[in-house]
C-alpha cells in the first residue's frame, strides 16, 4: 500500500497502520487550495485499505459508486494541467491494489514486479 500524505502525525503512525516502507518525499503537493491546482480526493476501499488518490472528480464519484470506495475528503491538492516542469505520478494496480511512481526507479521496479500502469494521476 501506499501512503501519500501532508500530515506528520499520519506519517509518524504509518507503520502501526502497514505501511512499513518510507520512500521520503517523492514529489511535493500543495496544502493550500489554488485556481490552478485540483484536490486529490483520498479514497479507501474497507476491509483492504486500499487508497486511491484522484483529483477528476468524475472518476472519484464513478470509484464510490462502483468499486465501494469511501470518500475521504481532500487529501492534497495538484496541479490542474500537466506543466513541463511538473513531475508527474503514475498510479499503478495490482491484486485489487495501488500504488504510486514518480521516479525512473520506482516505476522500472514496480512494473518488474507485475504492477500494471493506469497512467498519469496528477
Amino acid at each position: 500500500m501506499t501512503l501519500l500524505t501532508t500530515s506528520a502525525t499520519e506519517a509518524a503512525t504509518a507503520a502501526r497502520n502497514g505501511f512499513t516502507e518510507n520512500h521520503g518525499t517523492p514529489f511535493r503537493v500543495s496544502t493550500i487550495a489554488s485556481p490552478s491546482l485540483a484536490p486529490a480526493r483520498l479514497l479507501v476501499r474497507e476491509p483492504d485499505g486500499d487508497r486511491i488518490y484522484i483529483p477528476n472528480a468524475p472518476e472519484a464519484d464513478n470509484a464510490v459508486l462502483e468499486y465501494g470506495y469511501q470518500a475521504r475528503g481532500t487529501a492534497f491538492h495538484v496541479a490542474a494541467n500537466a506543466q513541463p516542469c511538473i513531475i508527474p505520478v503514475y498510479r499503478y494496480y495490482k491484486s485489487g491494489r495501488h500504488t504510486y511512481a514518480s521516479t525512473s526507479a520506482e516505476i522500472s521496479a514496480i512494473t518488474k514486479a507485475g504492477w500494471i500502469k493506469e497512467g498519469a494521476t496528477f
